[in-house]
């Protein structure tokens, strides 16, 4: 079960909130903790101009 293993290196939800994650905090072990999303690309071409017109089209 996830929140057993969850609360067991995190504490209670209300002791290491979720702020926490992202501004980043030592966990129980002590180890720092913080969220760091990896962006990547699958592939593809971007096209700037397309992108513009479409946010020109859209209005916005």
């Amino acid at each position: 079960m996830r929140t057993t293993t969850t609360r067991a290196v995190y504490g209670d939800p209300s002791v290491w909130p979720y702020h926490n994650f992202i501004d980043g905090a030592r966990d129980k072990a002590g180890n720092w903790v913080q969220f760091a999303p990896k962006f990547t690309s699958t592939g593809g071409n971007f096209d700037p101009s397309e992108l513009a017109q479409l946010v020109a089209d859209s209005g916005t």
